[in-house]
């Protein structure tokens, strides 16, 4: 089995235009895909240039460096990974835009951030990992400090958000404490149902019998060819149509509650939402 290939990383457009990337070891990073960034600053045009921006969960630093490349005046990258860090301080270092790049390594949800990044912002992207965002507190987290984050924008700033599309949040089902104490949710067979009594297998077995006997002149669609009856001429065979023919209870526990993510935030303008596959972008204003 051959090991799948790293993504290429690049800039698209402007001054470090075709400029190659280094990414994270390993699978700790997204990496946005060329035609979703393109997409993306296309819809963003001229609002770009001479802009402040704040990329948080930065990992290589791709969409940032790009709005540098594109004419922003400056970018806060915020990266909490130590590897990816150093990543996207060699490709700052690579393209030589130190002066007008800056990496913060930390949370970037913690509530110390708003205090680190510059304001106004003009542009925030926000990429975080879809684990993070596909439980309810986590997707709590990020809808929390979006609302915090919002009064640092300029008048015209956005907070660009991207998610999975369809964004589904899965909690554990709750368990019981009858059921721990049981050793977990094990559901049991109703012997009731799956083993038919004697006396119902004496009754059915002596009626087909005894049709048997009264219809020896005639074919009858209940028997195969080699005249053996389907209802069984015996109990293991009537047994085992009736087992057959009975469901089975489920044998698996609880499952997960899935439930659609909302995106609508408190206090904050937008959703503004654009589908891209199977991922979205939305975008947030703060309110006037």
């Amino acid at each position: 089995m051959h090991a799948a290939l790293p993504c290429v990383v690049r800039i698209i457009a402007g001054e470090f235009r075709r400029r190659v990337l280094q990414s994270p070891p390993g699978q700790t990073t997204r990496p946005i895909p060329d035609r979703l960034k393109e997409s993306l600053f296309s819809m963003l045009g001229q609002r770009v240039d001479g802009a402040q921006v704040l990329d948080l969960f930065a990992g290589s630093g791709a969409i940032g460096l790009e709005a540098l490349s594109r004419g922003a005046a400056a970018c806060t990258f915020v990266e909490m990974d130590k590897r990816s860090g150093a990543t996207l301080q060699a490709n700052i270092d690579l393209l030589a835009c130190q002066r007008r790049a800056k990496v913060i390594l930390g949370d970037a949800l913690g509530l110390s951030i708003l205090a680190r990044v510059p304001r106004p912002l003009d542009l925030v992207f926000m990429d975080p990992p879809y684990p993070l965002i596909e439980t309810p507190a986590g997707w709590q987290r990020v809808t929390t400090f979006i609302a915090q984050l919002a009064p640092l924008l300029s008048d015209t700033g956005f907070i660009i958000l991207r998610t999975p599309h369809p964004h589904i949040l899965e909690e554990p089902a709750i368990i019981t404490d009858a059921a721990q104490r049981a050793g977990g949710p094990v559901p049991r067979r109703n012997k009731r149902h799956t083993k038919p009594r004697k006396s119902d297998w004496n009754d059915r077995t002596s009626t087909a019998k005894s049709a048997a006997a009264n219809d020896d002149d005639h074919e009858d669609s209940s028997a195969d060819e080699n005249g053996q009856w389907f209802l069984g001429d015996n109990v293991n065979d009537l047994q085992a149509q009736v087992k057959a023919a009975t469901p089975l209870p489920p044998t698996t526990g609880p499952q997960p509650i899935r439930t659609p993510a909302s995106h609508d935030i408190p206090t904050v303008r937008g959703p503004e939402t654009h589908r891209f596959g199977s991922m979205s972008v939305h975008f947030y204003m703060r309110q006037p």
